[in-house]
């Protein structure tokens, strides 16, 4: 983010190109978020029978963002995903 602000406060273009995310650590959990940040219509929560889940978020049928818990694999797939601008085509 500080590498685009400073280019773009010097004149030059410069854009995000990489999905942004974070992780919390909170107790023995981690929560895993991945979005481009500019809202979503739909959020469709997928529990998981090990204490997991995951929430895919949507914007016109495509995924621009995921939350999970327990379920580092649809974290780096909603990553993919959102990157490419992709709809969610298979129930995780």
């Amino acid at each position: 983010m500080g590498e685009v602000a400073g280019l773009t406060a010097a004149g030059e273009d410069a854009t995000w190109d990489d999905v942004h995310g974070f992780w919390s650590v909170l107790g023995d959990r981690v929560l895993k978020y991945a979005a481009w940040g500019d809202g979503f219509d739909r959020a469709r929560p997928f529990p998981r029978g090990d204490g997991g889940f995951t929430v895919w978020y949507e914007r016109d049928g495509r995924v621009v963002g995921v939350l999970t818990h327990e379920a580092d694999e649809d974290y780096e797939r909603g990553r993919d995903l959102i990157h490419r601008g992709a709809r969610l085509t298979a129930s995780p």
